[in-house]
């Protein structure tokens, strides 16, 4: 089995997706794993590449819907309970390789298969990224802000105009419901 992971320049999901698959391949000696960091669309298309970070499983993209364009952009998973993270999922992995969970690692780990090992000096792990969560994120702290009100099609792209504002502060998206 080939397995290519295909991932933008300082992706912040390419060592997630890269750890995940790491424990998802774990019984799989016969696996070998090659990423390539993609720089322009022209090779996003030339790979099959359909945002960062994207998993192909012998030149398929097993998380890809039919007529995904292919990108250079970030891309979001919607896992099977619904959440939308930046990387499928260690049990989505092994669903998508046929492979079966067997180490203890995983299972100590997993934390419904979102999980990252901590490191053993102090336990903690920093984490650099921009984060896009749903629901209130006032932190409480005085604030100067203000709103936008824009129209998208979905959420999915309501969350990646947010990655692209230029705050340091977290976005709050929310629906606009209409009266009847």
């Amino acid at each position: 089995m080939r397995v290519e992971m295909l991932t933008v320049a300082d992706c912040p999901n390419g060592p997630v997706l890269k750890e995940r698959l790491a424990f998802a391949l774990a019984d799989r000696a016969d696996v070998e794993l090659t990423v390539h960091v993609v720089d322009d669309q022209a090779e996003a298309e030339r790979r099959g590449m359909r945002g960062s970070p994207t998993l192909l499983v012998d030149g398929r993209d097993p998380f890809a819907a039919p007529g995904t364009a292919a990108s250079v952009s970030c891309r979001l998973y919607r896992g099977l309970n619904g959440r939308i993270g930046g990387a499928p999922s260690v049990e989505e992995l092994r669903q998508a390789l046929g492979t079966t969970a067997t180490t203890g690692a995983y299972q100590a780990a997993r934390r419904a298969g979102q999980g990252r090992p901590a490191p053993i000096e102090g336990g903690l792990r920093a984490v650099r990224s921009a984060v896009v969560t749903e629901g209130p994120v006032h932190s409480g702290e005085e604030t100067l802000g203000g709103s936008f009100v824009l129209e998208v099609a979905d959420h999915a792209e309501a969350i990646e105009l947010a990655r692209g504002f230029p705050t340091p502060e977290p976005l709050e998206i929310r629906p606009i419901l209409e009266s009847a």
